[in-house]
Protein backbone atom coordinates (compact mmCIF):
# COMPACT_ATOMS: atom_id res chain seq x y z
CA UNK A 1 0.00 0.00 0.00
CA UNK A 2 1.45 3.42 -0.99
CA UNK A 3 1.74 5.85 1.82
CA UNK A 4 -0.97 8.77 2.26
CA UNK A 5 1.69 12.11 1.86
CA UNK A 6 -0.04 13.29 4.99
CA UNK A 7 0.56 9.79 6.91
CA UNK A 8 3.84 9.83 8.91
CA UNK A 9 5.88 7.26 8.33
CA UNK A 10 5.78 5.16 10.86
CA UNK A 11 2.28 4.50 10.40
CA UNK A 12 3.19 3.73 6.89
CA UNK A 13 5.85 1.19 7.87
CA UNK A 14 3.50 -0.78 10.39
CA UNK A 15 1.00 -0.83 7.73
CA UNK A 16 3.55 -2.02 5.12
CA UNK A 17 5.21 -4.54 7.82
CA UNK A 18 7.56 -5.83 4.63
CA UNK A 19 8.41 -9.64 6.07
CA UNK A 20 11.83 -10.46 6.18
CA UNK A 21 13.62 -7.12 6.13
CA UNK A 22 15.02 -5.98 9.45
CA UNK A 23 13.22 -2.33 10.54
CA UNK A 24 15.52 0.16 10.08
CA UNK A 25 17.25 2.33 13.37
CA UNK A 26 15.01 4.57 13.14
CA UNK A 27 11.98 2.81 13.27
CA UNK A 28 13.70 0.76 16.28
CA UNK A 29 14.32 4.27 17.98
CA UNK A 30 11.21 5.52 17.47
CA UNK A 31 8.70 2.20 18.12
CA UNK A 32 7.61 3.45 21.77
CA UNK A 33 5.90 6.84 20.22
CA UNK A 34 4.50 4.55 17.70
CA UNK A 35 3.18 2.08 20.06
CA UNK A 36 1.73 4.96 22.19
CA UNK A 37 0.22 6.43 18.83
CA UNK A 38 -2.02 3.45 18.06
CA UNK A 39 -3.41 3.26 21.49
CA UNK A 40 -4.37 6.63 21.32
CA UNK A 41 -6.03 6.32 18.06
CA UNK A 42 -7.06 2.99 18.93
CA UNK A 43 -8.79 4.92 22.09
CA UNK A 44 -10.64 7.82 19.74
CA UNK A 45 -11.77 5.79 17.21
CA UNK A 46 -13.71 3.60 20.63
CA UNK A 47 -15.49 6.73 21.91
CA UNK A 48 -17.08 7.44 18.48
CA UNK A 49 -17.67 3.42 18.13
CA UNK A 50 -17.95 2.45 21.66
CA UNK A 51 -18.11 -1.33 22.00
CA UNK A 52 -17.79 -3.64 24.99
CA UNK A 53 -16.37 -6.59 23.98
CA UNK A 54 -14.87 -5.79 20.63
CA UNK A 55 -11.99 -7.97 19.72
CA UNK A 56 -8.98 -5.23 20.15
CA UNK A 57 -9.75 -5.12 23.50
CA UNK A 58 -9.13 -8.45 24.56
CA UNK A 59 -6.30 -8.67 27.33
CA UNK A 60 -3.29 -10.48 25.62
CA UNK A 61 -1.88 -13.20 28.11
CA UNK A 62 1.53 -12.11 29.37
CA UNK A 63 4.85 -14.01 28.54
CA UNK A 64 6.54 -16.28 31.31
CA UNK A 65 8.96 -15.71 32.17
CA UNK A 66 9.87 -12.20 31.07
CA UNK A 67 12.12 -11.63 28.52
CA UNK A 68 15.19 -10.88 29.54
CA UNK A 69 16.44 -8.21 27.11
CA UNK A 70 20.09 -9.12 28.23
CA UNK A 71 20.01 -12.78 26.57
CA UNK A 72 20.86 -13.24 23.51
CA UNK A 73 19.21 -16.56 23.14
CA UNK A 74 15.74 -15.36 24.10
CA UNK A 75 16.42 -12.23 22.17
CA UNK A 76 16.50 -14.57 19.23
CA UNK A 77 13.72 -17.34 20.18
CA UNK A 78 11.53 -14.18 20.51
CA UNK A 79 12.25 -12.56 16.96
CA UNK A 80 11.71 -16.60 15.66
CA UNK A 81 7.88 -15.76 16.91
CA UNK A 82 7.59 -12.54 16.25
CA UNK A 83 8.38 -13.43 12.34
CA UNK A 84 6.81 -16.88 11.96
CA UNK A 85 3.39 -18.55 12.74
CA UNK A 86 4.15 -20.00 16.39
CA UNK A 87 3.97 -23.67 15.59
CA UNK A 88 6.21 -23.47 12.79
CA UNK A 89 8.66 -21.54 14.52
CA UNK A 90 7.91 -24.34 17.26
CA UNK A 91 8.56 -27.12 15.09
CA UNK A 92 11.56 -25.65 13.01
CA UNK A 93 13.51 -25.13 16.23
CA UNK A 94 13.17 -28.57 17.87
CA UNK A 95 14.28 -29.14 14.19
CA UNK A 96 17.52 -27.94 14.76
CA UNK A 97 17.28 -28.82 18.66
CA UNK A 98 17.71 -32.59 17.52
CA UNK A 99 20.63 -32.29 15.16
CA UNK A 100 22.21 -30.32 17.54
CA UNK A 101 21.82 -33.31 19.89
CA UNK A 102 22.58 -36.05 17.34
CA UNK A 103 25.87 -34.03 16.68
CA UNK A 104 25.62 -32.42 13.63
CA UNK A 105 28.15 -30.25 12.29
CA UNK A 106 27.51 -25.95 12.36
CA UNK A 107 27.19 -25.94 8.54
CA UNK A 108 24.61 -28.87 8.57
CA UNK A 109 22.53 -26.63 11.08
CA UNK A 110 23.00 -23.00 9.23
CA UNK A 111 22.60 -25.07 6.06
CA UNK A 112 18.92 -26.46 7.57
CA UNK A 113 17.69 -23.43 9.02
CA UNK A 114 18.63 -21.41 5.68
CA UNK A 115 16.14 -24.08 4.11
CA UNK A 116 13.68 -23.96 6.06
CA UNK A 117 10.24 -22.08 6.10
CA UNK A 118 11.40 -19.10 8.10
CA UNK A 119 11.87 -15.55 6.47
CA UNK A 120 15.42 -13.71 6.32
CA UNK A 121 15.76 -12.43 9.43
CA UNK A 122 14.35 -15.04 11.41
CA UNK A 123 16.77 -17.28 9.85
CA UNK A 124 19.87 -15.18 11.20
CA UNK A 125 18.18 -14.79 14.30
CA UNK A 126 18.03 -18.16 14.52
CA UNK A 127 21.46 -18.97 13.29
CA UNK A 128 22.88 -16.54 16.22
CA UNK A 129 20.97 -18.46 18.70
CA UNK A 130 22.70 -21.87 17.34
CA UNK A 131 25.86 -19.97 17.94
CA UNK A 132 25.44 -19.24 21.30
CA UNK A 133 25.04 -22.61 21.78
CA UNK A 134 27.80 -23.66 19.96
CA UNK A 135 29.84 -21.59 22.00
CA UNK A 136 28.13 -22.58 25.43
CA UNK A 137 26.55 -26.11 25.00
CA UNK A 138 24.33 -25.65 28.57
CA UNK A 139 22.45 -22.86 26.55
CA UNK A 140 21.00 -26.32 24.40
CA UNK A 141 18.52 -26.50 27.57
CA UNK A 142 17.61 -23.09 28.23
CA UNK A 143 16.57 -23.08 23.83
CA UNK A 144 14.29 -25.70 24.68
CA UNK A 145 12.54 -23.80 27.51
CA UNK A 146 12.23 -20.66 26.33
CA UNK A 147 10.96 -21.85 22.96
CA UNK A 148 7.91 -23.90 24.97
CA UNK A 149 7.65 -21.21 26.77
CA UNK A 150 7.25 -18.82 23.59
CA UNK A 151 4.82 -21.35 22.21
CA UNK A 152 2.65 -21.58 24.95
CA UNK A 153 2.42 -17.50 24.84
CA UNK A 154 1.24 -17.75 21.54
CA UNK A 155 -1.17 -20.09 21.88
CA UNK A 156 -2.59 -18.61 24.68
CA UNK A 157 -2.78 -15.52 22.44
CA UNK A 158 -4.39 -17.32 19.56
CA UNK A 159 -6.95 -18.83 22.15
CA UNK A 160 -7.60 -15.20 23.88
CA UNK A 161 -8.09 -13.77 20.55
CA UNK A 162 -10.44 -15.81 18.86
CA UNK A 163 -12.57 -15.90 21.92
CA UNK A 164 -13.21 -12.52 21.85
CA UNK A 165 -13.61 -12.66 17.81
CA UNK A 166 -16.66 -15.15 18.41
CA UNK A 167 -18.04 -12.69 21.22
CA UNK A 168 -17.79 -9.77 18.98
CA UNK A 169 -19.39 -11.52 15.82
CA UNK A 170 -22.40 -12.29 17.84
CA UNK A 171 -22.54 -8.63 19.07
CA UNK A 172 -22.48 -7.61 15.68
CA UNK A 173 -25.51 -10.07 14.68
CA UNK A 174 -27.62 -8.41 17.28
CA UNK A 175 -26.49 -4.84 16.81
CA UNK A 176 -26.61 -2.48 13.88
CA UNK A 177 -26.00 1.57 13.56
CA UNK A 178 -23.12 3.28 14.88
CA UNK A 179 -21.06 0.14 15.49
CA UNK A 180 -17.43 -1.20 14.08
CA UNK A 181 -17.69 -4.24 11.75
CA UNK A 182 -15.63 -7.23 12.15
CA UNK A 183 -13.22 -6.28 9.73
CA UNK A 184 -12.92 -3.01 11.97
CA UNK A 185 -12.16 -5.13 15.01
CA UNK A 186 -10.09 -7.46 13.38
CA UNK A 187 -7.97 -4.05 11.97
CA UNK A 188 -7.75 -2.74 14.84
CA UNK A 189 -6.22 -6.17 16.55
CA UNK A 190 -4.06 -6.22 13.56
CA UNK A 191 -2.69 -2.60 14.54
CA UNK A 192 -2.25 -3.79 18.44
CA UNK A 193 -0.42 -6.87 18.16
CA UNK A 194 1.98 -5.16 15.45
CA UNK A 195 2.66 -2.39 17.80
CA UNK A 196 2.63 -3.86 21.35
CA UNK A 197 4.32 -7.82 20.17
CA UNK A 198 5.86 -6.46 16.91
CA UNK A 199 4.44 -9.82 15.28
CA UNK A 200 4.42 -9.56 11.58
CA UNK A 201 1.62 -10.18 9.53
CA UNK A 202 2.24 -13.95 8.82
CA UNK A 203 2.39 -14.46 12.63
CA UNK A 204 -0.79 -12.46 12.91
CA UNK A 205 -2.10 -14.04 10.10
CA UNK A 206 -1.73 -17.53 11.81
CA UNK A 207 -3.58 -16.15 15.29
CA UNK A 208 -6.89 -14.92 13.65
CA UNK A 209 -7.07 -17.60 11.02
CA UNK A 210 -5.83 -15.35 7.60
CA UNK A 211 -3.13 -15.74 5.21
CA UNK A 212 -0.27 -13.44 5.65
CA UNK A 213 -1.31 -11.25 2.58
CA UNK A 214 -5.61 -11.58 4.10
CA UNK A 215 -4.13 -9.91 6.86
CA UNK A 216 -2.11 -7.29 5.54
CA UNK A 217 -4.91 -6.20 2.99
CA UNK A 218 -7.52 -5.93 5.99
CA UNK A 219 -5.41 -3.63 7.80
CA UNK A 220 -4.74 -1.51 4.85
CA UNK A 221 -8.11 -1.59 3.61
CA UNK A 222 -10.17 -0.50 6.63
CA UNK A 223 -7.31 1.99 7.70
CA UNK A 224 -7.80 4.09 4.10
CA UNK A 225 -11.48 3.68 4.34
CA UNK A 226 -12.25 4.44 8.05
CA UNK A 227 -9.34 4.84 10.81
CA UNK A 228 -6.69 7.14 8.69
CA UNK A 229 -8.51 10.75 10.47
CA UNK A 230 -7.93 9.14 14.09
CA UNK A 231 -4.05 8.39 12.97
CA UNK A 232 -3.69 11.36 11.42
CA UNK A 233 -5.00 13.33 15.54
CA UNK A 234 -2.37 11.38 17.45
CA UNK A 235 0.22 12.45 14.85
CA UNK A 236 1.70 14.99 17.91
CA UNK A 237 2.97 11.41 19.94
CA UNK A 238 5.41 10.94 17.33
CA UNK A 239 6.46 14.05 16.36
Amino acid sequence: MANNENDHPLIGGLLNGIDGREPDRQRNEDLPFLIECVRKAIGRYELDYPCDSCVWRVPLPNYEPRLDENDPVERGIQKVFQETPADVAKATIEKVVQLTEQGATSAEIDQVIMDGQLNRSAKLALKKVFKSVRDDPTQLENVKAITLARWKNMKAIAEAVNQRLLECQKQLERETGKRPNLSECLCLLIFGLKADLDLNYSAIGAIIGKTKENTRQTASRCYRKKLRPYFKRCREFIE
